[in-house]
């Protein structure tokens, strides 16, 4: 007779590898075999279906293991994947919660797009861990809440004394790397906080560090930390190729791509979305023709992005007939975003006879919820093409639809202009707020007036603290004064390649801009780094 510990085993090892745990389970159970904590949680692990983990379910509170510390915190994780609401009914009737079991709640509430939901069981925790920060933070982070992230990495930190982990660091820079050119002071003083404890840079943290470098437009950092790596995965090679091309350095972006086939690393699908987009933007449509064959040979089959891609490419070079054979012979159903690209290329050459192949198919598909832009380009084609009363009744209902959003965000801007902007400076953040005494927050506070409604003059400091909040409020805690008199000179602020700052105080003057080379731009933004 099998020992208590081989016979666990045994059984572990048969419901792992059996193809149906829950009947290798009901056959143990009509067989008086008796089952154990083990034997429960890797059936409960194996349930896809929502009546096979209420069975289940009836099963364990009829064995008694309802009480069981594990399974009570298995139980909920299970529904959460099948059946969200019956998860929240079970953890309301809990008399007993584990902290896995909040962070299971959080993480569902989340994935089904309650933030606020997420955020009052957050709130709720009589005890909070690591991954309930992390979860949260990211939960933010995945519905474009990124400033409520950061505020809450910046609660974490200081008011809970609660350091982060890789994880958390990762859901941070991948909030600053949603907020772009806003977020880039906050991601770089995390990454200066890994720095100096001593991170290693391990290919994860790396591919994460890449892309928020590349999508604040700091290309140069993300090449740096590119080059610092250890290792580098797919993902990271990709990562850098896909900064690189969104950056507009199309050049760079082939040379890195080069230079990975070399290392004999294999691209993926996204690889090659990067890799057109930089063809796409430098206008190669030879070698864009010989990237997309490329897909196949390495034994894959394109995907919709890459026909979106391939489009606008052929399109721009104005070659329109091609490019809607392209559409034609796709072997999947082209969307919005193929759509899209022949009609702006039609646009671009004023070709409103080949933009109307599909122009119909194009309006059936889009929503004006969120694809505003088709309607603006069909629009534009209207005209182009002396089409005046569609032009006029297309316009109609932009501006029905435009008038719905409005309606919608009347709310949030005055959220905004009676809690965010009556948030006076407070005197510790006195020196940075010194520092925005430029042109780029200049321009922003005469944007904000716009969009809020003319501030007085004893707001314009709330008003700037918005945009320092943002950007500064982590890096002015995290990194000492020193650092930051070095990293943060008292002239201008670098600005990104493609901003134009005005710098006219009237609307009649000669409006002078400044536009900030690229290349001295990246120079600026290392600062003394």
């Amino acid at each position: 007779m099998l020992c208590p510990v081989r016979r666990l085993s045994s059984l572990a090892l048969a419901l792992r590898n059996a193809s149906s745990p829950m009947h290798l389970f009901s056959k143990m159970h009509r067989n008086g075999v008796p089952l154990d904590t083990f034997c429960i949680l890797y059936t409960l692990k194996s349930c896809t279906h929502l009546p096979i983990i209420q069975h289940l379910h009836a099963h364990i509170i009829k064995l008694g293991f309802s009480s069981n510390l594990y399974v009570a915190t298995s139980l909920p994780k299970a529904y959460v994947i099948v059946s969200f609401l019956d998860a929240s009914i079970l953890f309301d009737e809990m008399p007993h919660r584990s902290t896995f079991t909040w962070n299971t709640m959080i993480l569902g509430y989340s994935k089904s797009g309650d933030i606020q939901r997420a955020r009052a069981v957050f709130e709720e925790m009589p005890q909070r861990d690591i991954a309930s920060w992390s979860s949260m933070i990211s939960a933010y982070t995945n519905v474009a809440h990124c400033e409520e992230g950061l505020f809450l990495f910046r609660r974490m930190l200081f008011h809970e004394g609660t350091q982060p982990d890789q994880v958390t660091a990762g859901s941070v820079l991948s909030a600053c790397a949603h907020m772009r050119s806003l977020g880039l002071l906050a991601g770089k003083s995390v990454h200066g906080f890994m720095v100096k404890n001593g991170w290693e840079l391990d290919v994860e943290l790396g591919a994460v560090l890449i892309n928020m470098y590349a999508k604040c437009g700091v290309l140069r950092n993300a090449a740096m930390v590119f080059g610092l790596m250890a290792e580098r995965d797919v993902k990271s090679w990709t990562t850098l190729i896909c900064g690189a091309a969104q950056c507009g350095f199309s050049e760079e972006a082939l040379a890195v791509f080069e230079k990975m086939l070399m290392a004999g690393v294999k691209p993926k699908s996204m690889t090659f979305t990067g890799v057109l987009t930089a063809c796409a933007h430098a206008g190669l449509v030879e070698e864009g023709r010989r990237y997309f064959k490329l897909i196949q040979d390495y034994g894959m089959e394109p995907r919709i992005q890459h026909y979106a891609c391939l489009v606008y490419l052929i399109g721009k070079a104005g070659m329109l007939e091609e490019a809607y054979e392209v559409i034609k012979t796709m072997k999947v159903e082209p969307n919005v975003v193929v759509l899209g690209s022949f009609l702006s290329a039609c646009k671009g050459h004023r070709q409103f006879e080949m933009a109307e192949r599909v122009i119909g198919q194009a309006l059936r598909m889009a929503k004006p919820e969120s694809d505003g832009g088709i309607y603006s380009l069909v629009c534009d084609l209207y005209v182009i093409g002396e089409k005046w009363e569609e032009a006029e009744r297309l316009k109609k209902l932009m501006m029905l639809n435009q008038s719905a959003r409005q309606g919608k965000a009347r709310g949030l801007r005055s959220g905004i202009s009676t809690c965010t902007l009556c948030s006076a400076a407070s005197p510790s953040r006195a020196s940075a707020l010194r520092r925005l005494a430029s042109p780029l927050f200049v321009s922003l506070h005469r944007v904000l007036r716009v969009l809020v409604g003319s501030p007085p003059c004893d707001r314009v400091a709330a008003v700037v603290s918005v945009i320092s909040e943002l950007s500064l409020g982590i890096l002015i805690d995290i990194v000492d004064e020193e650092w930051m008199r070095d990293t943060l000179p008292d002239d201008d602020l670098p600005l990104p390649p493609t901003l134009v700052v005005r710098t006219d105080d009237t609307e009649d003057s000669n409006q002078e801009t400044q536009q900030v080379d690229a290349d001295a731009w990246h120079d600026l933004a290392l600062g003394q780094e």
